[in-house]
Parts: C-alpha cells; sequence; structure tokens
C-alpha cells in the first residue's frame, strides 16, 4: 500500500511540472499527506496554494483544520474550522444572493414583457376604435352625399322642360335613357 501512495505522490509531481494551474494537484497532493500522515509535508504544499481566491482558501482551511486536528492542537484546528465555515458561509450567501437578483431579474423581464403585451394590445384596440369611428364618418358622409345628390336630381327633374335645362341637369335620369328630360 505504502508503494501505491509513493507512486501517486511521483505522479502529482509530474503533473505539477506539466500543468498550467497546478492548485488542484496541490489540493490532491496535500490530502495525500495527510492520509499518510505526512502532516508537515502537508502544511509545505498547503501554503505555496494562493489564497486569494475564497474557493482556495476554503480547502485551504479545511485541509488546516484536518492537519490540526491529527496532531492534537484543538485549539488551532477550531481557529482554522470557524475560518472555514466563515468562507463557506460567506460562499453560501454570496451563491443566494447571486440566485436571488436571477430571480429578481427574471421577474422584471417578465413584467415588463406583459406590460408591452397589455400595451400593444391596448394600442390595438384604440386602432379598431379608431377604425370603426372612421368607418362610421365616411358612412354618414356617403350618405349625405347620395341624399343631397338624390333631392338635386329630383329638383333638377321637376325643373320645366326647356333647351338650357337638358343640357345643364346632367344628373337627369331622362336625359340619359333617351326619354325627353323632366
Amino acid at each position: 500500500m505504502q508503494g501505491e501512495y509513493k507512486s501517486a505522490e511521483n505522479y502529482f509531481y509530474q503533473a505539477l511540472n506539466k500543468d498550467a494551474n497546478p492548485v488542484p494537484d496541490y489540493f490532491a497532493l496535500a490530502s495525500l499527506y495527510i492520509e499518510t500522515n505526512q502532516l508537515q509535508k502537508a502544511k509545505d504544499i498547503l501554503q505555496k496554494i494562493p489564497i486569494d481566491e475564497g474557493i482556495n482558501r476554503y480547502v485551504v482551511y479545511w485541509n488546516l483544520y484536518e492537519i490540526a486536528k491529527l496532531e492534537g492542537k484543538f485549539e488551532q484546528a477550531l481557529n482554522y474550522l470557524e475560518q472555514y465555515t466563515e468562507i463557506n458561509d460567506s460562499l453560501s450567501i454570496a451563491s443566494n444572493e447571486s440566485k436571488i437578483l436571477e430571480i429578481e431579474n427574471r421577474y422584471k423581464h417578465q413584467k415588463l414583457m406583459t406590460e408591452n403585451a397589455e400595451l400593444r394590445l391596448k394600442q390595438t384596440g384604440y386602432l379598431l376604435a379608431f377604425a370603426v369611428c372612421l368607418i362610421v364618418v365616411l358612412a354618414m358622409l356617403w350618405n349625405t352625399s347620395a341624399t343631397a345628390s338624390g333631392q338635386k336630381r329630383n329638383s333638377c327633374c321637376n325643373k320645366p322642360t326647356c333647351a338650357i335645362h337638358a343640357t345643364a341637369c346632367w344628373n337627369c335620369p331622362s336625359r340619359w335613357s333617351g326619354k325627353t328630360p323632366c
């Protein structure tokens, strides 16, 4: 079994030399050292990991907690566990806030879409009402024009017959039917 750990250690070091991002390999190697109770080597590897990113710090503190616990340094282990828990809480809060923000944005988008649809429906109603009113007005104008034209025709045809009247009365039906005007 010890040979397998030694082989795994060699593979991790080979990976560290090849990878552009060695952080996952450092974590794996530190875990291997913790598993084989080589705690000082695990601490040395963990110190090589940049902890400026929250997730790296999170995992480093957890591993340091495990090491301190195995060394019997319970006060130090508690300190690392508290830092780990604080980061874990911060990451959870940030994740939840991100989810809430995403849900709020979806709600706002849906609300705008609904308002847009309502405005389009309202606009369509206004256009329809305008079209109906326009048709009614045009129908009234046409009816008024036809009535006035009919009255003119009737008044034209009721005039006494004369040569001037026959040439002036274009609306007279008898003019076009070949009959004697009026």
